[in-house]
Protein backbone atom coordinates (compact mmCIF):
# COMPACT_ATOMS: atom_id res chain seq x y z
CA UNK A 1 0.00 0.00 0.00
CA UNK A 2 1.28 3.75 -0.94
CA UNK A 3 0.53 6.46 1.10
CA UNK A 4 0.66 10.19 -0.25
CA UNK A 5 -0.49 13.66 0.06
CA UNK A 6 -2.35 15.93 -1.69
CA UNK A 7 -1.49 19.21 -1.88
CA UNK A 8 -4.91 21.07 -0.45
CA UNK A 9 -5.64 24.79 -0.98
CA UNK A 10 -8.62 26.07 0.54
CA UNK A 11 -10.61 28.52 -1.79
CA UNK A 12 -10.23 31.92 -1.55
CA UNK A 13 -13.47 34.31 -1.11
CA UNK A 14 -11.73 37.99 -0.96
CA UNK A 15 -13.97 40.57 -3.20
CA UNK A 16 -16.47 37.77 -4.73
CA UNK A 17 -19.06 40.33 -3.65
CA UNK A 18 -17.45 43.26 -4.16
CA UNK A 19 -20.60 44.40 -6.28
CA UNK A 20 -22.95 42.87 -3.33
CA UNK A 21 -24.84 40.11 -3.18
CA UNK A 22 -28.64 39.79 -4.41
CA UNK A 23 -31.33 40.61 -1.88
CA UNK A 24 -33.40 37.85 -3.10
CA UNK A 25 -30.12 35.46 -2.44
CA UNK A 26 -29.35 36.72 0.99
CA UNK A 27 -33.62 36.34 1.96
CA UNK A 28 -33.61 32.55 0.38
CA UNK A 29 -30.46 31.99 2.95
CA UNK A 30 -32.16 33.40 5.66
CA UNK A 31 -35.00 31.01 4.70
CA UNK A 32 -33.46 28.12 5.21
CA UNK A 33 -30.94 29.24 7.75
CA UNK A 34 -34.12 30.37 10.19
CA UNK A 35 -35.39 26.60 9.48
CA UNK A 36 -32.39 25.19 11.65
CA UNK A 37 -31.89 24.98 15.10
CA UNK A 38 -29.13 27.43 16.58
CA UNK A 39 -27.64 26.69 19.99
CA UNK A 40 -29.63 28.48 22.52
CA UNK A 41 -26.10 29.51 24.12
CA UNK A 42 -24.82 31.68 21.24
CA UNK A 43 -28.56 33.36 20.47
CA UNK A 44 -27.98 36.04 22.54
CA UNK A 45 -24.88 36.78 21.64
CA UNK A 46 -25.26 36.66 17.72
CA UNK A 47 -27.85 39.79 18.63
CA UNK A 48 -25.17 40.88 20.59
CA UNK A 49 -22.59 40.89 17.61
CA UNK A 50 -25.53 41.78 14.59
CA UNK A 51 -26.14 45.04 16.67
CA UNK A 52 -22.17 45.99 16.88
CA UNK A 53 -22.07 44.83 13.09
CA UNK A 54 -24.47 47.64 12.34
CA UNK A 55 -23.76 50.08 14.44
CA UNK A 56 -19.77 49.58 13.05
CA UNK A 57 -19.00 49.61 16.89
CA UNK A 58 -15.50 47.47 16.33
CA UNK A 59 -14.80 47.29 20.30
CA UNK A 60 -18.41 45.94 20.71
CA UNK A 61 -17.60 43.37 17.43
CA UNK A 62 -14.63 42.27 19.77
CA UNK A 63 -16.41 41.79 22.81
CA UNK A 64 -18.83 39.77 21.01
CA UNK A 65 -16.31 38.06 19.54
CA UNK A 66 -14.76 36.90 22.61
CA UNK A 67 -17.95 35.80 23.92
CA UNK A 68 -19.06 33.52 21.06
CA UNK A 69 -15.30 31.82 20.41
CA UNK A 70 -15.55 28.38 21.68
CA UNK A 71 -18.97 29.15 22.90
CA UNK A 72 -21.33 25.31 21.94
CA UNK A 73 -19.96 21.85 21.81
CA UNK A 74 -17.39 20.33 19.21
CA UNK A 75 -14.43 20.19 17.43
CA UNK A 76 -16.12 23.00 15.72
CA UNK A 77 -18.25 25.24 18.21
CA UNK A 78 -20.92 27.40 17.24
CA UNK A 79 -19.86 30.32 17.93
CA UNK A 80 -16.60 29.34 15.87
CA UNK A 81 -18.53 29.01 12.73
CA UNK A 82 -20.47 32.05 13.55
CA UNK A 83 -17.08 34.04 13.41
CA UNK A 84 -15.81 32.43 10.40
CA UNK A 85 -18.91 32.98 8.43
CA UNK A 86 -18.69 37.36 9.58
CA UNK A 87 -15.29 37.22 8.57
CA UNK A 88 -15.73 34.99 5.06
CA UNK A 89 -18.75 38.01 4.26
CA UNK A 90 -15.88 40.80 5.29
CA UNK A 91 -13.81 39.32 3.04
CA UNK A 92 -16.26 38.63 0.25
CA UNK A 93 -17.02 42.22 0.26
CA UNK A 94 -13.69 43.70 0.48
CA UNK A 95 -14.30 45.12 4.26
CA UNK A 96 -11.90 44.52 6.99
CA UNK A 97 -13.09 42.63 10.31
CA UNK A 98 -10.53 43.38 12.19
CA UNK A 99 -12.21 43.19 16.04
CA UNK A 100 -13.26 39.49 14.70
CA UNK A 101 -9.65 39.10 13.40
CA UNK A 102 -7.76 40.47 16.46
CA UNK A 103 -9.91 37.91 18.76
CA UNK A 104 -9.00 34.56 16.78
CA UNK A 105 -5.64 35.89 16.70
CA UNK A 106 -5.07 36.47 20.01
CA UNK A 107 -2.34 34.29 22.06
CA UNK A 108 -5.18 32.71 24.31
CA UNK A 109 -7.53 32.09 21.79
CA UNK A 110 -6.31 28.53 22.00
CA UNK A 111 -7.26 28.19 25.27
CA UNK A 112 -10.79 29.42 24.14
CA UNK A 113 -11.43 26.71 21.63
CA UNK A 114 -10.37 23.34 20.19
CA UNK A 115 -7.46 23.41 17.86
CA UNK A 116 -9.25 22.38 14.55
CA UNK A 117 -12.07 25.22 15.27
CA UNK A 118 -9.24 27.71 15.63
CA UNK A 119 -7.79 26.60 12.57
CA UNK A 120 -10.67 27.00 10.76
CA UNK A 121 -11.12 30.38 11.90
CA UNK A 122 -7.63 31.68 11.70
CA UNK A 123 -8.15 30.03 7.95
CA UNK A 124 -11.19 32.36 7.41
CA UNK A 125 -8.87 35.73 8.67
CA UNK A 126 -7.19 35.40 5.53
CA UNK A 127 -10.69 34.87 3.56
CA UNK A 128 -9.59 31.12 2.94
CA UNK A 129 -12.83 28.97 3.89
CA UNK A 130 -14.19 25.18 2.62
CA UNK A 131 -15.43 25.08 -0.93
CA UNK A 132 -18.97 25.06 -0.37
CA UNK A 133 -19.13 28.46 1.65
CA UNK A 134 -17.20 29.40 -1.16
CA UNK A 135 -19.31 28.23 -3.73
CA UNK A 136 -22.69 29.90 -2.03
CA UNK A 137 -20.48 32.90 -1.80
CA UNK A 138 -20.57 33.48 -5.40
CA UNK A 139 -24.18 32.35 -5.74
CA UNK A 140 -25.38 34.96 -3.60
CA UNK A 141 -24.27 37.41 -6.79
CA UNK A 142 -25.19 34.88 -9.51
CA UNK A 143 -28.28 34.93 -11.88
CA UNK A 144 -29.41 31.14 -10.94
CA UNK A 145 -30.81 29.80 -8.09
CA UNK A 146 -28.97 29.41 -4.88
CA UNK A 147 -28.54 25.92 -3.57
CA UNK A 148 -27.39 26.77 0.10
CA UNK A 149 -27.50 23.02 0.43
CA UNK A 150 -24.08 22.05 0.05
CA UNK A 151 -23.08 24.10 3.09
CA UNK A 152 -26.34 23.60 5.42
CA UNK A 153 -25.19 20.00 4.90
CA UNK A 154 -21.13 20.64 6.28
CA UNK A 155 -21.39 18.71 9.89
CA UNK A 156 -23.81 18.44 12.45
CA UNK A 157 -24.24 22.15 12.52
CA UNK A 158 -21.30 24.02 11.31
CA UNK A 159 -22.43 24.91 7.74
CA UNK A 160 -25.58 25.80 8.70
CA UNK A 161 -24.15 28.11 11.74
CA UNK A 162 -21.33 29.46 9.00
CA UNK A 163 -24.29 30.33 6.97
CA UNK A 164 -25.34 32.57 9.92
CA UNK A 165 -22.48 34.76 10.18
CA UNK A 166 -22.30 35.23 6.84
CA UNK A 167 -26.09 36.38 6.82
CA UNK A 168 -25.31 38.46 9.77
CA UNK A 169 -21.75 40.25 8.15
CA UNK A 170 -23.12 40.52 5.19
CA UNK A 171 -26.38 42.31 6.23
CA UNK A 172 -24.16 44.52 8.57
CA UNK A 173 -22.82 46.10 5.14
CA UNK A 174 -25.45 46.61 2.89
Amino acid sequence: MRVGTTPWSAPRVHGLLAAGARADRLAELARAVRARPLDPACATPLRVLRRALRENDDEAVRRAARTLLGRGPGLTPSGDDILCGVLLAAHALGTPAPGIAAEVTAPDAVARTPLVSLALLRHAVRGECVPQAASLLRGLAAPYPLDPDPLLAVGHHSGTDLARGLLAGLAARR
